[in-house]
């Protein structure tokens, strides 16, 4: 049995590897990347309010510390004699109506402050976690409340 086998020459791998030169100068371009994502916007700021209305906003700050993230808002200006109305979560928005003095909140090692603000809803937060620009005293041009607010629905005044 004779069998001869084909091995190709130096010059046979030349002339194939000319033969293909050509074919490897154009190459198929890489798909174009995918696009770059739209930068996120930026975040709310906290502090200036803007007009929104009877009420001024501003953000719920400094929950995280005193855990929980959360801000507790209240039937009155108080925590020991108003019930829990509902809840805030750090960075929410707060509209403020009117500000008003009520039962001192204090942070472990921080500030106090016995104003409380209160919400179109009726329902109030301590002004220890809102971002407006006073602690502890109240804050222009929030309007305060005082003993009886006239900027209830209809107009009747009620007393807290």
């Amino acid at each position: 049995m004779c069998s001869q086998s084909y091995h190709p020459t130096v010059d046979a791998y030349r002339a194939e590897a000319d033969l293909l030169r050509p074919l490897l100068a154009v190459r198929p371009q890489a798909p174009n990347p995918p696009a770059a994502a739209p930068p996120t916007p930026a975040p709310p700021p906290l502090v200036p309010p803007a007009a929104t209305g009877p009420s001024l906003r501003y953000r719920v700050q400094g929950t995280c510390r005193v855990g929980g993230c959360i801000l507790l808002t209240r039937k009155g200006p108080g925590f020991s004699a108003h019930p829990i109305a509902g809840r805030l979560h750090e960075g929410d928005p707060v509209d403020i109506v009117c500000q008003d003095t009520g039962e001192t909140v204090t942070q472990a090692g921080g500030p106090s402050s016995n104003v409380w603000d209160r919400l179109p809803d009726r329902t109030w937060v301590s002004d220890l976690y809102v971002t407006t620009p006073n602690v502890g005293t109240f804050s222009p041009p929030n309007p305060q409340c005082g003993s009886y607010d006239r900027t209830s629905v209809g107009g009747a005044p009620f007393r807290y």
